[in-house]
């Protein structure tokens, strides 16, 4: 019918992979993307701590405040420094990180800022971080070409979640090896 929507958990995606969900992302290229989002956290050595497989559409600002408690319990204290892509910027999540011990937060503001926010996005260190938080682009790019990421072998949410996992410590091995050897 005309109109209206149907939710992706009630639409067959793909027939070889049940669980394949639809994803808009609102680009004017790809408006609509199918698979499962994944979302990293990755420390400033580059190593992959943490990975999470959203099968469901999820607002990016509510993955804040979980993946921060996630670094929290994991190394038993906060980041000294915090940086994350403009879907997870609010004023609440900033200030969950300067309460949790967070001394550098670098959340780009969504929207037009004010002259206050653009002076305070154009510190040294905030742009540090925005450089920083670029590079799990770059991070997934590689999980993606090199380690076979973009490509899964085994079926279901279970196996693809083994699959991921699988790639990222692959990543995190060679790079331990190649540190430990220079």
């Amino acid at each position: 019918m005309h109109g209206e929507s149907v939710s992706a958990g009630e639409k067959l995606v793909s027939i070889f992979e049940p669980s394949t969900s639809i994803h808009k992302r609102g680009k004017r290229v790809t408006p609509t993307e199918f698979g499962h989002l994944v979302k990293l956290q990755e420390t400033d050595g580059g190593i992959v701590t943490n990975v999470e497989i959203l099968y469901e559409p999820t607002n990016d600002q509510t993955l804040f405040e979980p993946s921060l408690n996630k670094h929290i319990e994991f190394f038993g204290r906060p980041p000294t420094h915090l940086a994350a892509d403009r879907g997870f910027s609010s004023d609440a999540n900033e200030q969950k990180a300067i309460d949790s011990g967070v001394k550098y937060v670098a959340l780009p503001a969504k929207g037009k800022r004010t002259e206050e926010r653009r002076a305070h996005e154009h510190k040294r260190w905030f742009r540090r971080l925005h450089r920083f938080r670029v590079g799990i682009e770059a991070k997934i790019s590689l999980l993606k070409r090199q380690y076979g990421l973009r490509w899964r072998l085994y079926r279901g949410k279970e196996g693809f979640m083994r699959w991921v996992r699988m790639r990222v410590i692959a990543s995190n091995a060679i790079l331990v090896a190649r540190r430990s050897i220079t």
